[in-house]
């Protein structure tokens, strides 16, 4: 729902959110957070809804897509962008398997050793993403399949 809102009325939430107003708008959003942390929760009964977390939520979707858009382009993040579904699908399984490998090696956590799980899981899955999308080009896309019949 909160990406269908933003679809909808990105055009003026983009003229709202320049450089200056994107600042402030980060500040009371972590004032907010701060001083109303225990108004948020995440889990809703059937009866009632959490409207504060709920705007939060919406508040924090939007001030993170205008942040991503103020990185430059580059060839690793459009691959990734393009490929998100496979590093969705692959996000669970492969750090774990990698981590429970490490910790039969090290058996300490260490941030360096969470840092180099995080690098080979990312490697793996980049690794398992272009071998499936040189043999099956349409399990992430089935827009290919699209494409094959009209070609």
């Amino acid at each position: 729902v909160a990406g269908g809102i933003y679809w909808r009325y990105e055009s003026q939430i983009r003229k709202i959110l320049n450089k200056k107003n994107l600042m402030f708008q980060t500040i009371a959003f972590v004032l907010v957070v701060v001083l109303f942390h225990d108004k948020m929760e995440l889990i809703t009964s059937l009866n009632r809804i959490n409207l504060l977390g709920y705007v939060v939520t919406l508040w924090a979707t939007i001030l993170l897509i205008e942040f991503c858009r103020m990185i430059p382009e580059n060839k690793v993040l459009s691959y990734i962008g393009h490929n998100t579904m496979g590093y969705y699908f692959l996000s669970g399984g492969i750090p774990n398997i990698i981590a429970v490998f490490f910790m039969h090696i090290f058996q300490f956590t260490h941030w360096g050793i969470m840092l180099l799980i995080w690098i080979l899981s990312l490697l793996v899955a980049t690794i398992i993403i272009k071998i499936i999308n040189r043999l099956a080009p349409w399990f992430f896309d089935f827009r290919v399949l699209n494409r094959k019949k009209i070609a």
